[in-house]
């Protein structure tokens, strides 16, 4: 039998946490968005822009869900993923990790506009993305 957990208790009035996180997340989703078309000369940049923000974006809701469990039964189903995903990371990736962030924060990558924005808008839009996802996990009714 699947283990239940009661109801969580909301704090009082969660309402403004769900706005605020809402109004920020599209708010600065749309700059991102708008700042992502300008920046680029060409169509195939501005492809690679928004295919950019869409995986972070991706990655970040991933994490906002893992970062907030509804119960102990999902809890426990995270805990299983997050082992499968240590032993791949571990594995495989820590050996090519430091490369890549070595290449990305490189002098050369940093100063150009264009592979700046890149990688401000990987970080800023998959921050913001884990953030809302989690607020609203954790206060909407």
């Amino acid at each position: 039998m699947a283990e239940t957990e009661p109801s969580k208790e909301l704090p009082p009035n969660p309402n403004w946490k769900l706005g605020t996180s809402a109004a920020f997340g599209i708010t600065s989703g749309l700059v991102l968005l708008v700042v992502a078309w300008l920046i680029t000369p060409d169509e195939t940049a501005r492809a690679l822009n928004f295919a950019i923000i869409v995986v972070a974006a991706s990655i970040g809701w991933l994490a906002g869900i893992f970062a907030s469990p509804y119960d102990k039964v999902e809890e426990k189903q995270f805990l299983t993923y997050a082992k499968a995903i240590s032993l791949l990371v571990t594995g495989y990736f820590v050996g090519k990790i430091d490369r890549a962030v070595e290449a990305l924060f490189a002098t050369a990558t940093l100063s150009d506009p264009l592979q700046a924005f890149r990688v401000i808008s990987f970080f800023a839009i998959g921050i913001i993305t884990m953030i809302v996802t989690f607020v609203f996990r954790q206060y909407a009714p």
